[in-house]
């Protein structure tokens, strides 16, 4: 019986990590997700900034 127990508190355990990592993604998800919509917002002055920088740095 006391085996059994053990084998319970294991499969607690990984289910508690699981719901953590998962958590822990989700949230990640989000940030990502909003960097992502920021970074779109800037895509369009960052690439005219690439287009203009040869400009400055060719002699």
């Amino acid at each position: 019986n006391e085996g059994k127990l053990q084998n319970y508190k294991i499969i607690v355990q990984y289910l508690a990590m699981f719901n953590l990592i998962k958590f822990w993604a989700n949230v990640w998800g989000r940030i990502i997700m909003q960097v992502n919509n920021r970074f779109q917002d800037f895509q369009i002055p960052l690439a005219q900034t690439a287009k203009l920088l040869p400009n400055f740095l060719s002699p």
